[in-house]
């Protein structure tokens, strides 16, 4: 199976194509604000470079967060273009789950992955060795995250991601290019695995959006006094 994969939830923008459950090809920009701009070019990029046709692709899979807002729509209406276009089904992958993928199932532990998730707080969520989701993505405070962690996932635990080594230290953090932040070689990967009746490409934000449309009173048509002008 031929899935092209794409995640745009965080500041790195990644495009992989893989094949059964091998990376074939990979390419990545970096930078807030350029998704938009950039992922469709890497999409194009790499289909040639991978030599596919594009009928030859089998499923389209993105990220759906949580993360950045305009980046997780950069990423989802693209994808969902893609797949409509081509006619194949389109799988979401959360951004947090495709981070722990990324971390080799062999090492025992339950793994907390934590992003930045600014405004001082980070997402999280964990999963187990086997990616069975043990909490859902939430936010947490970033000055008392590492012990609500540790209150919420007790046992053996391995912190995932380059926030993580920001808040509990290096020594505790698995990280791989990866597992640092979400990328589209993890995201392609689940969704080769997923049955077709989990299709679909839904946005998880788990919180409101950092801009907000003011709750303004809806404008009142006054009509104008007739001008002194008019009248006889």
């Amino acid at each position: 199976m031929r899935v092209l994969g794409i995640e745009t939830s965080s500041r790195r923008a990644s495009v992989a194509l893989t094949e059964g459950d091998q990376l074939v090809v990979r390419a990545e920009t970096v930078g807030f604000g350029t998704h938009g701009e950039h992922t469709l070019p890497l999409v194009d990029r790499l289909v040639a470079e991978a030599g596919f046709a594009q009928s030859s692709i089998d499923r389209v899979a993105v990220g759906v967060g949580p993360g950045s807002f305009t980046g997780l729509r950069v990423g989802i209406a693209l994808a969902r273009g893609i797949a409509l276009g081509l006619d194949i089904p389109v799988f979401g992958v959360r951004s947090l789950e495709a981070m722990a993928h990324a971390v080799p199932s062999d090492r025992p532990g339950v793994r907390c992955v934590l992003l930045d998730a600014r405004r001082s707080e980070a997402f999280f969520a964990a999963y187990g060795p086997a990616l069975v989701e043990v909490l859902s993505a939430r936010t947490l405070p970033c000055s008392g995250a590492v012990a609500a962690v540790q209150a919420l996932c007790p046992g053996p635990q391995v912190f995932v991601g380059e926030f993580s080594a920001a808040l509990v230290g290096p020594d505790r953090v698995f990280r791989s290019p990866r597992s640092d932040l979400p990328d589209a070689t993890d995201t392609a990967l689940i969704a080769a695995a997923r049955p077709l009746a989990l299709s679909g490409a839904t946005p998880l934000y788990v919180r409101e959006a950092d801009a907000v449309f003011p709750d303004l009173q809806r404008s009142r048509v006054v009509s104008p006094e007739p001008s002194p002008l008019g009248r006889h």
